[in-house]
């Protein structure tokens, strides 16, 4: 994916208008690719500031209690 930068983020503008339509509280992705490529385009469209996690954290986190 590394060499194709320009071509992602092109497409990654249709994610980036979901992103900000739905203003999720976070987002939770299952892979490595995704994840960094998820934190990519919120970072090239300017996006809120949205915590972006991977399905094992957010499963990590729902299992402890307080």
């Amino acid at each position: 994916l590394t060499p194709f930068k320009d071509e992602r983020m092109h497409y990654a503008g249709k994610k980036a208008d979901q992103i900000r339509a739905v203003n999720p509280d976070m987002i939770v992705l299952p892979c490595h690719s995704c994840h960094g490529q998820i934190k990519q385009t919120i970072e090239h469209y300017e996006l809120p500031d949205i915590p972006v996690k991977y399905l094992w954290e957010a499963v990590a986190e729902a299992l402890v209690m307080e």
